[in-house]
């Protein structure tokens, strides 16, 4: 059996405001991307955010 795409689940559709510019945002969990902080070489978080496709502008969600 070949596996297929046959649609997309979006009941995993989010949204946000861009701060920025004010567009109003739907994106999906894989949309995200994701950065590990460290302060004084000690773990302090995971930054998340997507790219506004308006401004360009990164765009702080909470993690998948």
């Amino acid at each position: 059996m070949v596996v297929r795409k046959v649609g997309t689940d979006l009941d995993s559709l989010k949204k946000v405001t861009c701060k920025n510019c004010g567009s109003i945002l739907e994106y999906l969990p894989k949309d995200v991307k994701s950065e590990v902080l460290y302060s004084m070489a000690e773990y302090d978080g995971t930054y998340c955010w997507i790219k506004c496709p308006d401004c360009k502008e990164q765009v702080t969600v909470k993690g998948n």
